[in-house]
């Protein structure tokens, strides 16, 4: 049923005239006016980059505080060392297994899981709460593809409060109690 949904939103968004789909389309027809590389977007540009970071390092990963410096061996080793955007990953599961290796890469996994099943659990909750709790960790991870989902600290606030909300749902309430 979840899956469902989140199908028949997908093709909605992406048949609509709207901002997502309006991105689509531009990143697509490689219309981007700051578009460097030769890849379909520039973010295929940065994964590839990390890529080569995670094999050097894959199992403790290269450290939090990688630089631009710190990145463009990587940028220059896929012949991309001219680009002035040699960002992050812009990938939080990328992102973590480059930082903290794979190590990192499993708590990340390990936490969305348990957020995951934390949500699935949600019976004393109304039907659109618990949707709410099943789609947020749902919509963070797909997030994380295309984004440094964890180190934005907007994403990370709305992660907060999310997980807040989750959990304040699923207290008993006073009735209950008694």
């Amino acid at each position: 049923m979840l899956a469902l949904i989140a199908t028949t939103l997908g093709i909605v968004t992406l048949s609509t005239p709207n901002p997502i789909s309006q991105k689509f389309q531009t990143v697509l027809a490689g219309q981007r006016s700051d578009h460097e590389t030769p890849y379909p977007d520039d973010r295929v540009a940065f994964w590839h980059a990390h890529w080569e970071m995670f094999k050097d390092a894959p199992i403790v990963g290269h450290g939090t505080d990688i630089t631009r410096e710190d990145r463009k061996p990587y940028y220059e080793r896929i012949g991309l060392g001219h680009i002035k955007r040699m960002y992050e990953a812009h990938n939080m599961y990328l992102q973590a297994a480059v930082e903290g290796g794979l190590i990192a890469g499993l708590g990340l996994l390990a936490f969305l899981i348990w957020w995951f099943l934390h949500a699935r659990n949600f019976t004393r909750v109304e039907s659109w709460q618990r949707l709410g709790a099943l789609v947020t960790p749902l919509a963070f991870a797909a997030g994380g593809l295309t984004q440094n989902a964890i180190q934005d600290s907007e994403v990370r606030y709305l992660l907060i409060l999310s997980c807040t909300f989750c959990f304040a749902i699923s207290l008993p309430s006073r009735r209950e109690k008694n």
